[in-house]
């Protein structure tokens, strides 16, 4: 099947509201009538498949290309400013952006003290890339400004790098072991038992996984408890890896600040949870889970995709174990509308058995049509 070019999946991606605020800017362009840019968003968004000839009608066949090219652009910058100031690292790249713009008029002062303000947000949310970044321009300031304890400033600025660079460090380790056992769990039934319990069991003990006080950060703690719970997983222990995935449960809920900024984080540890449950038929807790999850629909295509795929999928499966099936008759529309919007991005796997219960339940139900 070919795949929907880049033009057309972006503005099919785009909200309601996002596709009001590009008009809203595109309008501001215009002088009289519309313009060739705002018609080409507006027809395409209007069309169910891509369909260049009704586009020629708008703008001449030869300069179509660059006219989707350039609209292709025009939205991505308006909604640089549609995602201004929503989440920490976009408030951060903004004002890295500020203080470039200050350090470059030599407005020494104020870049300072902005940077300072970005710093104390970048540790607070452990964002330790952009720590780096701004070290690095700290660094060129001090360089400027000061004549006295130079030395000592750009000492301290030396140890505050190699600290953001081990806790860095330290993170991407428990998220390269995440991804390897992530894998693992995903094509269990083709490993090789005797194998990979060996390895499983020297996992455990190794400094990543002995100790709960190793890892140094919010995310690498929670890496910690997902890479202990897939071990004991692999293992067949499920009794503990269930007590794992709900210590990483609790991790969120000591720090609720880091459910509101990375819903779709929190939403897949309590997706894993659910999984579990699953696995095991321990069904007790599965309903309080789905109202949490409910509530994590979050603000972007990427995160109500994640939630569309979790809740939808273990929503429905618990409708049909404690046979509420006109609930779960219900829910067909929803799915039916969530496959349609984010069938492309949610595993395969995963759109094949919405797709596949949903044909078991409407035939055991006497409705096969």
């Amino acid at each position: 099947m070919p795949s929907t070019p880049p033009l057309e999946s972006l503005i099919h991606a785009l909200d309601q509201a996002e596709r009001r605020y590009f008009t809203v800017q595109a309008k501001r362009h215009v002088m009289g009538d519309k313009n060739s840019y705002l018609r080409l968003f507006e027809t395409i968004a209007s069309q169910a498949s891509p369909d260049d000839e009704a586009l020629k009608k708008i703008v001449p066949a030869e300069q179509l290309a660059s006219q989707k090219h350039y609209l292709f652009q025009m939205i991505l910058k308006a909604m640089r400013g549609y995602e201004s100031g929503k989440g920490t690292r976009v408030v951060l790249r903004e004002w890295l952006q500020d203080i470039a713009f200050l350090e470059s008029k030599c407005l020494y002062g104020p870049a300072a003290k902005l940077l300072a303000k970005a710093k104390k947000l970048a540790e607070q949310y452990e964002c330790f890339q952009d720590t780096l970044v701004l070290l690095e321009i700290e660094r060129r300031l001090v360089k400027v400004v000061l004549r006295d304890k130079l030395a000592e400033s750009l000492a301290q600025i030396d140890r505050e790098r190699m600290e953001a660079m081990r806790r860095l460090d330290v993170q991407y380790q428990y998220i390269e072991l995440y991804d390897r056992l992530f894998t693992q769990v995903r094509q269990q039934y083709r490993l090789e038992r005797q194998s990979a319990l060996e390895t499983i069991s020297k996992l455990l003990q190794s400094p990543l996984l002995a100790d709960v006080s190793h890892p140094t950060s919010f995310h690498a703690k929670s890496y910690f408890h997902l890479c202990t719970a897939y071990c004991h997983q692999l293992k067949g222990d499920f009794e503990q890896a269930q007590r794992c995935y709900e210590d990483n449960i609790a991790h969120w809920d000591a720090q609720p600040q880091w459910g509101k900024e990375e819903p779709y984080q929190f939403q897949r540890a309590l997706s894993n949870y659910l999984a579990l449950c699953h696995i095991t038929r321990q069904t007790a807790s599965v309903p309080q889970i789905l109202q949490r999850m409910a509530s994590l629909q979050g603000h972007t295509f990427q995160e109500r995709a994640e939630h569309f795929s979790n809740y939808h999928f273990f929503h429905f499966h618990d409708c049909m174990n404690a046979w509420r099936f006109e609930e779960a008759i219900q829910t067909a529309p929803q799915i039916e509308k969530g496959l349609l919007l984010y069938g492309d991005i949610i595993p395969y796997s995963r759109s094949i058995v919405f797709i596949y219960n949903l044909m078991v339940m409407f035939f055991f139900l006497g409705k096969p049509k």
